[in-house]
């Protein structure tokens, strides 16, 4: 929370979930984390008490690059933020 008296949520922890969220994307694709390299994040509206969904979809699946995005949701469905980033998703070395 940033402010007591107002009570919506820090846009850092809008960003951790965008950024959660859209690695999970990847997860589901790759099998494994993967880091970020770049993220973008656009605010939509102030995210009071609550519960938020994310969701998070692949863009572009590189060989070694690749883009996803995600959005935040409140209960009611309302859009309060959303992103892209970039993913480092090349295999593993042996």
């Amino acid at each position: 929370m940033v402010n007591p008296e107002r009570r919506y949520t820090h846009g850092g922890v809008l960003a951790a979930l965008v950024d959660v969220g859209a690695d999970w994307a990847m997860i589901r694709k790759t099998g494994r984390g993967v880091p970020t390299i770049d993220m973008r994040i656009d605010y939509h509206a102030a995210a009071m008490p609550g519960d938020l969904t994310v969701r998070g979809k692949i863009v572009r699946m590189g060989g070694q690059f690749s883009t996803a995005e995600a959005h935040v949701f409140d209960a009611q469905g309302k859009l309060l933020a959303s992103g892209r980033g970039t993913y480092f998703t090349a295999p593993p070395k042996s």
